[in-house]
Protein backbone atom coordinates (compact mmCIF):
# COMPACT_ATOMS: atom_id res chain seq x y z
CA UNK A 1 0.00 0.00 0.00
CA UNK A 2 1.32 3.44 -0.88
CA UNK A 3 2.39 5.55 2.07
CA UNK A 4 3.05 2.64 4.43
CA UNK A 5 6.63 2.76 5.74
CA UNK A 6 8.75 -0.01 4.32
CA UNK A 7 11.97 -1.29 5.84
CA UNK A 8 14.96 0.58 4.45
CA UNK A 9 18.34 -0.96 5.08
CA UNK A 10 21.28 1.27 4.20
CA UNK A 11 24.81 -0.05 4.41
CA UNK A 12 28.22 1.07 3.24
CA UNK A 13 30.63 -0.70 0.96
CA UNK A 14 34.27 -1.22 1.95
CA UNK A 15 35.00 2.22 0.51
CA UNK A 16 33.79 5.26 2.44
CA UNK A 17 32.70 7.03 -0.75
CA UNK A 18 29.82 4.59 -1.51
CA UNK A 19 26.48 3.76 0.09
CA UNK A 20 24.10 1.03 -1.05
CA UNK A 21 20.55 1.83 0.11
CA UNK A 22 17.91 -0.84 -0.38
CA UNK A 23 14.16 -1.17 0.13
CA UNK A 24 12.63 -4.60 0.77
CA UNK A 25 8.96 -5.43 0.37
CA UNK A 26 6.74 -8.46 -0.12
CA UNK A 27 5.67 -7.85 -3.72
CA UNK A 28 7.79 -10.27 -5.78
CA UNK A 29 5.28 -10.32 -8.64
CA UNK A 30 5.62 -6.59 -9.28
CA UNK A 31 9.06 -5.95 -10.73
CA UNK A 32 10.33 -2.37 -10.52
CA UNK A 33 9.80 -0.43 -13.74
CA UNK A 34 10.52 3.31 -14.04
CA UNK A 35 7.61 5.29 -15.40
CA UNK A 36 6.60 8.90 -15.78
CA UNK A 37 3.73 9.71 -13.43
CA UNK A 38 1.17 12.39 -14.18
CA UNK A 39 0.31 15.13 -11.72
CA UNK A 40 -2.68 13.13 -10.50
CA UNK A 41 -0.76 9.88 -9.84
CA UNK A 42 -0.09 9.11 -6.18
CA UNK A 43 2.82 6.76 -6.95
CA UNK A 44 5.54 6.16 -9.51
CA UNK A 45 8.04 8.83 -8.55
CA UNK A 46 10.55 6.73 -6.60
CA UNK A 47 12.42 4.94 -9.38
CA UNK A 48 12.82 8.01 -11.63
CA UNK A 49 14.27 9.83 -8.61
CA UNK A 50 16.65 6.95 -7.80
CA UNK A 51 17.61 6.70 -11.48
CA UNK A 52 18.51 10.42 -11.56
CA UNK A 53 20.46 10.38 -8.28
CA UNK A 54 22.42 7.14 -8.48
CA UNK A 55 25.16 5.57 -10.53
CA UNK A 56 23.05 2.46 -10.98
CA UNK A 57 20.20 0.50 -9.43
CA UNK A 58 18.65 -2.93 -9.72
CA UNK A 59 16.49 -5.49 -7.97
CA UNK A 60 16.70 -9.00 -6.56
CA UNK A 61 13.97 -11.50 -5.78
CA UNK A 62 14.19 -12.89 -2.25
CA UNK A 63 13.59 -16.53 -1.51
CA UNK A 64 13.44 -19.63 -3.70
CA UNK A 65 13.43 -19.01 -7.45
CA UNK A 66 10.14 -20.83 -7.95
CA UNK A 67 8.33 -19.06 -5.09
CA UNK A 68 10.02 -15.77 -4.11
CA UNK A 69 8.67 -14.16 -0.95
CA UNK A 70 9.71 -10.58 -1.69
CA UNK A 71 11.99 -8.26 -3.60
CA UNK A 72 14.81 -5.86 -2.83
CA UNK A 73 15.39 -2.72 -4.87
CA UNK A 74 18.95 -1.45 -4.39
CA UNK A 75 20.99 1.48 -5.61
CA UNK A 76 24.58 2.72 -5.63
CA UNK A 77 25.21 6.22 -4.30
CA UNK A 78 28.73 7.53 -4.79
CA UNK A 79 30.26 10.76 -3.55
CA UNK A 80 31.87 12.94 -6.20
Amino acid sequence: MHGVPRPVKPWTAPRADRVYPAVVDRAPNRLPTPRTPTGQDDSGRGLPLIDDLTGRWGHDLLGPGTAPRGRRVRALLESK
